[in-house]
């Protein structure tokens, strides 16, 4: 439960930089920008799981190049130092949820284990009965009838 709750609090506080920090600077930046092909953009780059601005900011105090996933700083894209603690900490939190799913979906697979030859014929069950009620909604639909001999 705590991974959990750590993935919620640490979504909110990176959406809140993201709202104090990335979106005003932005925002200051397209206002100091003529041509609209120029303006700043929001984006998020797949490649690194990051939310960063693409265009230029300007000379802004908190603007500051990114790392990207290899470590290297991505001179294309800008954020804050505040974004950035933000965003890692959510990843950090995210890596730990995913560790802690995969520890509870471990322990359940192991109970149904021993169940497994039950649950095999019961799907086994499902299976003819779906199959039997298919046929017998089409025997009426279609006004099917048994044939006699005569």
């Amino acid at each position: 439960r705590e991974a959990f709750r750590a993935v919620v609090e640490t979504r909110s506080a990176f959406i809140k930089a993201v709202k104090d920090e990335l979106l005003p600077m932005a925002d200051r930046a397209a206002e100091n920008t003529r041509l609209k092909k120029d303006y700043p953009k929001l984006f998020f780059d797949t490649a690194n799981d990051a939310v960063w601005i693409k265009g230029p900011v300007g000379d802004d105090a908190l603007a500051v190049h990114p790392t990207d996933r290899n470590g290297k700083k991505d001179m294309s894209a800008w954020s804050t130092e505040k974004t950035e603690a933000a965003m890692a900490d959510y990843r950090q939190a995210c890596d730990e949820g995913a560790d802690a799913v995969r520890v509870i979906l471990k322990g359940l697979s192991a109970k149904l284990a021993t169940r497994l030859p039950e649950m095999i014929n019961a799907i086994t069950f499902c299976l003819v009965a779906k199959g039997a009620i298919l046929h017998v909604s089409e025997f009426r639909r279609k006004g099917w009838g048994l044939p006699t001999l005569g």
